[in-house]
């Protein structure tokens, strides 16, 4: 499934609430983590996202995991998290070399919205690289 780039991009995720990708082991949120569905993100993240990433399949749905280019997404969302002013998303990324990316973010009480890091995960990694995010 293709989708088009911009904020309807990923609001159009409509993520469940534990939504994992296949390999990816389950990761246990400890309060005050909480995990934050996709009609639930702020504009500011929307908008990081699609400048940062682009087009982003929904959790099971088909994406280009390999080299051959069939849906033209290339990225498949794993889960959003927060912790107070930090927001954590990661994703699968498809490609020549497949990986899980990890991405954090920093949004001001004013909107304003500042990226903090991104990393290279692979599923054995994506808990510990997620609380690293949320945390640092």
């Amino acid at each position: 499934m293709k989708l088009a780039a911009g904020l309807g991009a990923v609001v159009a995720l409509g993520l469940a609430a534990a939504a994992f990708a296949e390999d990816t082991p389950p990761c246990p949120l400890v309060p005050p983590v909480e995990e934050v569905e996709a009609a639930r993100l702020p504009p500011a993240l929307l908008g990081a996202l699609t400048r940062d990433v682009g087009p982003i399949a929904r959790p099971g749905a088909a994406f280009d995991a390999g080299e051959d280019a069939k849906t033209g997404v290339n990225h498949r969302l794993i889960w959003v998290r927060k912790q107070g002013t930090r927001w954590v998303v990661a994703l699968e990324e498809g490609g020549r070399a497949a990986r899980d990316v990890i991405l954090s973010y920093e949004i001001g009480y004013d909107g304003s919205i500042a990226g903090v890091r991104k990393e290279v995960a692979f599923p054995a990694t994506v808990c510990e690289l997620t609380e690293r995010g949320l945390w640092r």
